[in-house]
């Protein structure tokens, strides 16, 4: 069973986990994407796609970190709670609420999670670290002191 947890992560992956995490309890990544220190990989069998920052250029280390987690259907899994691929947008408000945001048919949420949306029904979950949404953004400030 998977279970989408908005600012956390999706199932047996926590944003913040490392590469070497993730190979000790879930297995190996498939479908490597390196570019520039970003890597996109899957895990078919859970419908689950991973977001990493790793430290080499054009690979995959082992230290590299969980940045988002993202969720399609996928035959045999099981999804728990309300946010799961196939629901409708009224299921979805009717949890979350109103997204603040939505941009081509993606509703972005501050809790750490996106919808993505086919006409009515989630295509694909997003999860990400929490933020706070500042349509101004605040004053910057030294971040050396002096």
């Amino acid at each position: 069973m998977v279970d989408v947890r908005p600012g956390v992560g999706i199932g047996p992956i926590d944003l913040g986990a490392t590469y070497a995490e993730l190979e000790a309890s879930v297995g190996e990544l498939e479908q490597l994407a390196p570019f520039n220190r970003i890597v996109l990989g899957r895990y078919p069998a859970l419908g689950i796609d991973v977001l990493l920052a790793s430290a080499e250029q054009t690979s995959l280390s082992p230290d590299a970190i969980v940045l988002a987690v993202g969720l399609r259907a996928a035959d045999g899994v099981t999804v728990t709670g309300a946010l799961v691929p196939g629901a409708t947008r009224d299921a979805i408000e009717a949890e979350l609420g109103a997204a603040p945001e939505e941009i081509e048919d993606i509703a972005y949420y501050p809790a750490g999670t996106s919808i993505e949306f086919d006409g009515d029904v989630v295509e694909k979950i997003g999860v990400f670290a929490s933020y706070e949404l500042a349509p101004i953004p605040p004053p910057m400030r030294l971040a050396v002191p002096r």
